[in-house]
């Protein structure tokens, strides 16, 4: 029997290309100065007043609270796994032009089939099949790209 959720998930997912600034961690910058600007905090799902230094951070900055709810809404209803699909693919620090040791890595893909998130109640966390990335792959000692479809 599924359990019951803390947040009513969205019957469709918001599209996969939103802009994933609201989940950025909070960071004050580096200068001396403080300015008000709000953030959004994805644990309790609220934007937050913090003081901005005026410079560095990231984007995770809002000058307003009508600025931070408007952009960051869609996030209120999602569970922290579902936001995680919004997070940039990490593309790690790989260089192509070392060896390795043939079948040194581990590949991970979302399939259909597999799709739902065990750890999570069996809630689906991705609808939507991903895009193709780029894989460095370890074959005989070399390592080259492959497409994953």
């Amino acid at each position: 029997m599924m359990e019951s959720l803390e947040v009513e998930p969205y019957e469709e997912l918001p599209d996969s290309k939103m802009n994933y600034q609201c989940l950025l961690p909070k960071e004050i910058g580096t200068c001396k100065e403080t300015y008000p600007f709000y953030f959004f905090d994805r644990d309790t799902k609220t934007c937050q007043p913090f003081s901005y230094s005026g410079c560095g951070g990231n984007e995770n900055r809002f000058m307003t609270l009508s600025q931070c709810t408007s952009q960051c809404e869609p996030f209120t209803h999602m569970t922290n796994a579902e936001m995680d699909c919004f997070l940039p693919l990490d593309e790690g620090f790989g260089n192509s032009d070392k060896k390795c040791l043939e079948n040194s890595g581990f590949r991970f893909y979302y399939s259909e089939k597999e799709g739902l998130d065990k750890r999570n109640s069996g809630i689906m966390v991705a609808e939507e099949m991903p895009t193709p990335f780029t894989l460095m792959r370890c074959v005989k000692g070399r390592v080259g790209p492959e497409v994953s479809k």
